[in-house]
This record gives C-alpha cells, structure tokens and sequence, in this order.
C-alpha cells in the first residue's frame, strides 16, 4: 500500500518572543508575523510534489500578548496545536512535510507521527539551540520549549492536548552551540538527549569493542576518546564563511534514517554558521543507529541567517 504524504502549512509565530530576542525592532507584530510571511515563503519555494497542503488556522490579529503558566499566548497556541491534530486526524497521513512557522510548529506533527508508529520514531533536533525551556524557567516563547514539549515535559496546558510523547533516548541534538542558560545545559544531560559529538563518540568506543571482540582482545574501556570537531574549510585551509564555501556549498545538505527530522534551525549571532552544522549533519546519517524506524529520506538544510527564523521539518 502506498504510504500518504501530506504537507502541512503550520505559519504559527506566537510561540516567539521578538520583544525579547531583538528589542531594537520598533513593530513588535509585524515582526513576530514575519514568523507566518516565512512559512508561506517556504511552502511556495518548495518543489511541488502533488501531495495534498493542509492549512492550519492561525490567529493573525493584533491582540495583546498574554502569559499563561509562564508560556506566552499559551492558550492561543494550544488552540492552534488541536486544530492541526484535528486537520491530522482526518487526512491520516503516513509522512508530514510541515512549513513553519517558529520551531514549535514541530510539536503537533511529532506527536502525531509518534501515535500513530507507536514510539517506533527517532528526531534528528538540528538547532543552534535545544529548544528544552522549561515553564517558570527565565524565557517564556514556546518556540524555545519546542523538543520539551516533543518529550512531554511542559506546561499541562499544551502537552496534555498530544496523542504521544518521544522517548529522549530516541532523541539526537545536533548543531547545539549556544544552551542559552546553564540549567538547560543541566537538563539535557539529566534526561540522556546527546548532542551529536557524544553519540559519536559512543559510537567509536562501540565500535572499538568490536573490533577488539573479534580479534580475541578485551575491550578497552575509557580508552576511546571524541576527536576534537575541526571546522570544515576549502583546500586552501581557509574555513568555510571566510571567503568562498568549502566545497562551494553555502549550506549543508544531509540524508536521516528515521521519520523525524527537524532541519534548519537558528542561528542566532553568527553569520558562519553553516560549516559548524556540515560537521553536525554527519550525524543524521547515523541516526539509524538510534532508531527502529523504517528507513524515510529527505533533506536537511542549514541556512546562513541571523535570528530565530521559519524552518520546515521532513517526518
């Protein structure tokens, strides 16, 4: 039987807090709704597949913002959030290629996707950031809750609406360089969501055992130590972003096994960005290892941009 993909247009920007990332911007909604112009733009940038485009309704008037259990627009999200599960309910599809949107437009598909396989899912997280903010911790955007909200930690409010949650074993962070606060830092390590450098190298001592299993010696335990990450650059020595892209690539492309894969995230502060995620993108080819899933390829890009900004996700 033919599996069913849909593309689902989520341009959600309430999860954002513009106010608070870029105070210098002097129109506060329309720049948060550049969130909503972004997702449109990706949805009429991407190549036309003959798959069906749901559309979730999205609030666009400018009403004053509102903090409910330390999440901004909390309660217009969570009715965003039921009516793409409605929407998803009723198209019953099989992949979701979703135009957001800021990044908690993930949550609503993941959760879905992860109902319906029965956990048998992986996410391959690539962000400047681990979206795992907490309610009550200093930042209240739900954009930065995003893969919290996956894992089913969060407000009552808006994780209580999701058919699922994602185990974090099942989890992989990739292209992280900023964990915005040392508690987030704290709670990435206490839950067991890697970033990529560690399952990498978990995956090299692994390795190394069993090569030294089938050659008859004992493994070495602590001897295999991660490499230090070097940034990609041209033949000449010169690092991507610093004159002309290593390789001619102004972004990274990869391939994930698994059906989860959240792709181009921000990063925010820096324009040379991208040869940090080539590194980073390795990892998505491995994300096999993590997972189960059946095999389910698409792209993930890494785009130079400053600002938090719309992404879409291949699931």
């Amino acid at each position: 039987m033919e599996k069913k993909t849909i593309r689902l247009l989520y341009p959600q920007w309430q999860g954002g807090d513009i106010a608070r990332l870029v105070p210098e911007v002097p129109d506060v909604g329309d720049a948060s709704r550049g969130y909503a112009l972004g997702a449109r733009l990706l949805h009429f940038l991407a190549p036309q597949s003959g798959a069906e485009t749901y559309e979730v309704p999205v609030a666009m008037d400018r009403g004053e913002r509102i903090t409910a259990g330390s999440v901004l627009d909390r309660d217009v999200i969570a009715a965003q959030a039921k009516a793409a599960l409605d929407l998803l309910h009723v198209a019953g599809p099989d992949k979701i290629v979703t135009f957001g949107g800021d990044c908690s437009a993930s949550v609503v598909p993941f959760a879905y996707l992860a109902h319906k396989y029965e956990g048998d899912v992986a996410v391959v997280w690539i962000d400047a950031h681990p979206d795992l903010t907490l309610p009550g911790d200093a930042y209240t955007g739900f954009h930065a809750m995003a893969l919290a909200a996956c894992l089913g930690l969060g407000e009552p409010a808006l994780t209580g609406l999701l058919p699922a949650r994602i185990d974090a074993s099942r989890v992989l962070l990739a292209g992280v360089r900023d964990w915005e606060r040392d508690e987030v830092k704290e709670r990435a390590r206490s839950l067991g969501v890697a970033p990529s450098h560690a399952r990498r190298a978990e995956g090299r001592r692994l390795a190394a055992d069993r090569l030294a299993r089938r050659d008859g010696r004992k493994p070495r335990r602590g001897a295999s130590r991660p490499r230090r990450a070097r940034p990609v650059g041209n033949r000449s020595g010169r690092r991507a972003g610093a004159g002309r892209p290593a390789s001619g690539r102004s972004g990274a492309y990869g391939a994930a096994s698994g059906r989860c894969v959240r792709a181009g995230g921000p990063h925010r502060g820096r324009t040379d960005a991208p040869h940090r995620s080539v590194a980073a993108l390795h990892a998505v080819a491995a994300a096999t290892a993590l997972t189960s899933c059946p095999s389910g390829f698409g792209p993930a890009g890494s785009r130079r941009t400053r600002g938090r900004h719309p992404h879409a996700d291949i699931v």
